[in-house]
């Protein structure tokens, strides 16, 4: 347990937040922190289709379902990400757009950290 917190202390730390930081932006909710996503790393780091195809998939499947989650509640509480995969297979959304979409999630919730 001490050797994870001290592994995420480490990882603010080297990003130039303070631990202030890593709180407020655990509280703040999937779809805010996914404008700064887009704004700070997709943009940069993504080509255009892939970008367009993120955009797609998360304006479609994520924040209608996990917006208004904060990022720690979803990293808390893993079984919200499980029952909205299994709606997503349930409502007939193919199983590539599934691994895509979350996919997505993941790399935002782990930027969010």
């Amino acid at each position: 347990m001490r050797r994870s917190s001290g592994t995420t202390e480490l990882r603010a730390s080297k990003r130039g937040l303070t631990s202030t930081t890593v709180v407020q932006r655990s509280n703040e909710t999937l779809a805010a922190f996914g404008l700064e996503y887009v704004e700070k790393y997709a943009r940069v780091e993504l080509a255009a289709g892939t970008l367009e195809v993120q955009r797609c998939l998360w304006n479609k499947y994520v924040l209608p379902q996990l917006g208004t989650y904060s990022l720690r509640v979803l990293v808390e509480r893993p079984e919200l990400v499980q029952e909205f995969k299994d709606r997503l297979l349930a409502h007939g959304v193919g199983p590539g757009s599934v691994a895509k979409t979350l996919t997505i999630l993941s790399t935002v919730r782990r930027q969010g950290r």
